[in-house]
């Protein structure tokens, strides 16, 4: 399976600009965020497979955990591994496209790289009352 589809299968359509409002917008994106950083280190670390055993629902459905390990290894060993994350924007949503509909919040970071800097993004869904990973891709700038 190629890496690069595989990482934009999992955000197929994962946009900031496709998130709407919600009364709970604010206390939702500092929710996920949060979360989502916690998830983040698991992949800075190289736990990546904590990382897929941590994931929601949704992304346990699109890789096998082995096939989720192959392909961030993969990643990392192109890229290198993230350094210096900035948050970029967050947002909450709750409808994506090719995604059942739920609470989601698209995280946006600007991250270095060992050879220049990428974007990373994070989607984060309110899977059994948690915020969890459902979508990430980077995409060298």
């Amino acid at each position: 399976m190629h890496v690069r589809s595989t990482l934009m299968a999992l955000v197929a359509g994962f946009a900031l600009s496709a998130c709407g409002d919600s009364p709970h917008a604010a206390e939702y994106e500092e929710a996920a965020i949060a979360a989502g950083e916690q998830w983040l280190a698991y992949l800075d670390a190289g736990s990546y497979a904590a990382s897929w055993d941590t994931a929601a629902t949704l992304f346990k459905a699109a890789l096998t955990r082995d096939q989720w390990i192959a392909t961030i290894e993969n990643v990392h060993t192109q890229l290198g591994v993230p350094q210096g994350r900035e948050l970029i924007a967050a947002k909450h949503t709750t409808s994506l496209p090719n995604a059942p509909a739920g609470d989601y919040v698209v995280i946006q970071y600007r991250v270095g790289l060992a050879q220049g800097s990428a974007v990373e993004t994070l989607t984060m869904k309110l899977d059994a009352d948690a915020w969890k990973a459902s979508g990430y891709f980077i995409r060298p700038e």
